[in-house]
């Protein structure tokens, strides 16, 4: 079905956004060490499904915004 179709597709999508997105693999990489500090309960398929589930809630904004991707968006309108 869909889901099985899906999930490969957001898996890897995840797996290159955090070799490649500087926001994303700062994310993947505090979520990393709660793991390993034991603040999180995750196995590593599902961090990398965290990132993909971040990601699909960043193309959603963008789409329900009509806006282009900002990079450091809320750091931006914090300072603002």
């Amino acid at each position: 079905g869909v889901q099985t179709c899906a999930l490969p597709i957001f898996y890897h999508m995840a797996l290159s956004a955090v070799q490649h997105c500087p926001e994303l693999r700062a994310y993947y990489m505090a979520r990393k060490r709660d793991i390993e500090s034991g603040k999180l309960d995750l196995k590593p398929q599902q961090l990398i499904f965290a990132v993909a589930i971040k990601e699909v809630r960043i193309l959603f904004a963008m789409c329900r915004d009509r806006r282009p991707y900002i990079p450091n968006y809320l750091e931006m309108k914090k300072a603002a």
